[in-house]
């Protein structure tokens, strides 16, 4: 079921052995190298908290592509492959399942030190609705941070909408990219009124 306790016994066994706290241990292995930077409180008894753990959106998505490139990060391995694929793999199935369900069983949920395994990839899941996808079929990643409680409704949206379309289609001019083209040569960031964008110059060509 879930619960905190892993990332307190974690954070401390870290602790334990390296007179360390996470985050400053994890810094000059993992955070900087990906350019990471990570907020965590600690509890009024002075001890790390690690279930406050906060990150940007773009954090989210590099800690998903590094475990996407089995702990790799600009050609240096930050992480034991074998570790690496560790993540995500169903190590223990939700309680939902029964205990004799097989635990490489394809498609059918379970937890996998985090990364939770669901029917079309690795989610690390924070709070709320704040994501971090891992697609290896694909191999896409996404993140996405929010504040809504149909977590479930939002990643088929996302599966369904966009990450079916965004791979194995090739695109040809049509009817439908001509008119696409003709709505998109028609915005304009300037304000309404003005011909001019202060702002333009800051997305143009990106």
């Amino acid at each position: 079921i879930y619960n905190n306790c892993a990332p307190h016994m974690a954070s401390n066994v870290i602790k334990a052995v390296t007179g360390q706290w996470m985050t400053d241990y994890l810094h000059p292995r993992l955070l900087d190298p990906l350019g990471i930077k990570l907020f965590c409180d600690f509890a009024p008894n002075g001890e790390l908290e690690p279930t406050t753990v906060c990150m940007s959106l773009e954090s989210m998505a590099k800690i998903a592509q590094f475990y996407l490139q089995k702990g790799e990060w600009n050609g240096t391995q930050l992480l034991k492959r074998e570790l690496a694929e560790m993540v995500g793999k169903r190590h223990a199935p939700a309680s939902l399942f029964d205990e004799e369900t097989p635990l490489d069983t394809n498609g059918v949920q379970g937890y996998g030190l985090f990364g939770n395994l669901y029917e079309s990839g690795v989610d690390f899941w924070g709070g709320m609705s704040n994501h971090g996808f891992i697609f290896r079929r694909e191999g896409i990643v996404a993140a996405l941070f929010g504040n809504e409680r149909r977590e479930r409704e939002l990643r088929d949206l996302f599966r369904d909408c966009i990450l079916f379309h965004s791979y194995e289609t090739q695109l040809e001019p049509s009817e439908w990219y001509e008119i696409l083209q003709e709505r998109v040569s028609n915005l304009t960031l300037a304000p309404k009124g003005s011909n001019a964008s202060l702002r333009s110059a800051l997305f143009s060509g990106k």
